[in-house]
């Protein structure tokens, strides 16, 4: 695959969380249409899909993002199989199967070839970037709600068909039904039919057959720069330097590729409101100035996500050291999480949390920001100077930036619902200097000490010849003990046994487990981070919890009040005629008295548990970066 494969020689830095809170929203709404009709047979013809949508959209478009509905397509055909061998359709009534079917039977010959979803400009009211995402999201996997004018403002919808006509005909039929003053606007040589709201509730719908495309939109404002780029008048979106960097770097056919132009989205966002912007911490918008593209496919492995991002210009990613994720020879193969990377001191969000925690301890509100004349920078380091007067400590330069070199995370669960459910985890972190980090972890344990909470017992034991805190939490009824110090080097946080396991190392490490060999083959081999869920851990643990929970709510009908009568006939006479005197005899409020005490319910076989028949292996990321491009790989590993 073109986008991880030119990682192998990269270094890393971690995807932007809004750039991320983009694509993995939308990607959500598309894998869950994905699964509720990959299951039906094929209706559509095969289309020729080497002219992208992207040539119909200008290439100021701030958020672009193209689906294939042809359902006998190659990515189309082999999501079918991978979703048949995950064990999906098993576990999906027939009648949904049914429907979903009969859905696509009438849709099948018109909604086919190629969709997209295009934000062509920042709607001017009610528009952040959560709500931008969840728009786009449904606009673009929900072809009934395209019909029925519930496209927001700003965005387009378009269509690329087999028969283009008879798709216009269908949604302007669907769109014009209820409307008795349908109006028609002439743009360019072109007819947008509008169909006004029908109240105040609603949205008017706004369509247009553009040559062999089908464009939808709430207003004509959101069709017309379609219509400018298809008659030249304005420059194509596919045509865009970055646009076609980005897409030349992922497999020719997926499932959806995306593209957010982050620079505009910024802009936009500012230009509506600059107060509202400025309270967004500059890590999070400075990880949205950049040109990202995802694409989202199919692959006999399993289902991909990729992700890559080109720095806007004045923009540059920070330095990124190389992963050899060696704790993973330290963890248990049944580990349920685990997850790794670099550096974490220097990671932009976790010094942002570090920011408010010391706002806090001075009592200065999250929301304060720096005088005029003061730099961020320098506000900062007076906060964490203040707070240090208080703790005894600077949580930034005596901690947060001392934890350097390579840091992970460890977790294991079994027996989830027992009261003696087994619980082990552990954070380590290399140290740059541990004996800062030390005096760090005693004076928290002295903080600690002095409140005097009889809720847990406090203590410290010898690990490898150093000396951790133990805080345990006990007596709560759930065994959770947590622990915490500085051992090799190394700080260390541990719940229950997490600690000695990690330090005396297990028998079978995650590093030669089966499951998470598998999973690291399918990414990419240099990495700066990675988390990996095995989910053939957790599924069972689902179905544990669910027939826990389920159980435990079971009302047993055998109240000893039952035992006055001789028979089920009886009690039932005798609660029938009084039901207020004799409640007791109905325990589980059914009207049948005394059931299980007569008639005690015999076991019955369990049903195979729903989660655990799923053929579903790991979900497995890495990030990394390369020739001045960040990325994120992400699989979900399906069975064979």
């Amino acid at each position: 695959m073109k986008a991880t494969a030119s990682a192998a020689t990269s270094g890393i830095s971690t995807f932007g969380p809004l750039r991320s809170a983009l694509v993995f929203a939308l990607i959500a709404s598309l894998l869950a249409t994905t699964l509720a009709v990959v299951s039906s047979p094929a209706r559509a013809a095969a289309q020729d899909g080497t002219d992208s949508i992207a040539g119909f959209v200008p290439e100021t478009s701030l958020l672009y993002a193209e689906f294939e509905l042809d359902q006998s397509s190659a990515q189309w055909t082999l999501a079918a199989e991978l979703v048949e061998r995950s064990g999906v359709p098993d576990l999906l009534p027939m009648e949904d199967l049914d429907e979903a079917e009969e859905g696509l039977e009438g849709l099948g010959q018109t909604f086919n070839g190629q969709a997209a979803v295009v934000l062509t400009r920042f709607p001017l009211t009610g528009a952040t970037v959560d709500a931008l995402t969840d728009s786009a999201a449904g606009v673009a996997t929900d072809p009934a709600a395209l019909a029925e004018g519930d496209v927001p403002e700003g965005f387009a919808a378009i269509f690329q068909p087999t028969d283009p006509e008879a798709l216009y005909d269908a949604i302007l039929g669907m769109s014009s039904g209820e409307s008795s003053t349908i109006e028609e606007v002439d743009y360019n040589g072109y007819t947008i039919v509008v169909s006004p709201p029908l109240d105040e509730f609603s949205t008017g719908t706004a369509i247009a057959l553009i040559d062999d495309i089908v464009a939808i939109a709430t207003i004509p404002d959101d069709i017309e720069p379609i219509i400018d780029t298809v008659i030249g008048d304005t420059a194509p979106l596919a045509g865009s330097e970055n646009f076609s960097n980005l897409r030349g770097q992922f497999e020719d056919e997926v499932l959806a590729f995306g593209y957010i132009n982050g620079p505009a989205l910024l802009e936009g966002a500012e230009e509506l409101d600059p107060e509202a912007l400025a309270q967004v911490p500059d890590e999070f918008t400075a990880s949205l100035n950049a040109f990202s593209a995802f694409a989202f496919w199919a692959d006999a492995p399993g289902f991909r996500l990729d992700v890559l991002a080109i720095p806007a210009e004045g923009s540059e990613l920070p330095e990124a050291e190389t992963l050899d994720p060696t704790f993973a020879e330290q963890v248990s193969a049944d580990s349920l999480v685990y997850a790794g990377g670099m550096n974490l001191g220097d990671n932009a969000s976790l010094q942002y949390a570090a920011l408010l925690f010391a706002q806090e301890v001075i009592g200065v509100g999250a929301e304060a920001t720096p005088v005029a004349t003061q730099s961020p920078e320098d506000y900062a380091d007076e906060v964490f100077a203040q707070a240090e007067s208080v703790i005894g400590f600077n949580i930034k330069t005596d901690f947060l930036d001392q934890m350097s070199g390579q840091w992970g995370f460890g977790l294991t669960v079994q027996n989830v619902t027992d009261s003696s459910a087994d619980i082990d985890a552990v954070f380590v972190s290399e140290t740059g200097d541990a004996t800062s980090v030390t005096d760090v972890t005693d004076k928290i344990t002295a903080i600690v000490s002095s409140e005097g909470d009889e809720s847990f017992e406090i203590s410290s034991r010898e690990v490898a010849g150093s000396s951790v805190t133990v805080i345990d939490l006990s007596e709560s009824g759930f065994p959770f003990v947590l622990e915490y110090g500085v051992v090799n080097d190394q700080f260390v946080v541990g719940v229950n046994g997490g600690i000695d396991d990690f330090v005396n190392g297990p028998e079978a490490p995650l590093s030669e487990s089966e499951n998470f060999t598998a999973t690291l083959d399918q990414l990419p081999e240099t990495f700066n981070a990675i988390s990996y869920v095995n989910l053939e851990q957790a599924l069972p643990l689902i179905d544990t919890a669910i027939e826990a929970t389920s159980s435990s709510g079971t009302i047993v009908d055998a109240d000893p009040a039952c035992e006055e009568y001789a028979t089920q006939e009886g009690a039932q006479a005798a609660f029938d005629d009084d039901q207020f005197e004799n409640f007791a005899l109905d325990q589980d409020y059914d009207g049948t008295a005394c059931e299980d005490f007569f008639s005690p319910a015999s076991p019955e076989a369990s049903p195979q548990p729903a989660a655990s028949s799923l053929n579903l292996l790991s979900i497995g990321s890495v990030a990394f970066q390369n020739d001045g491009t960040s990325g994120t790989s992400i699989i979900l590993l399906i069975g064979e």
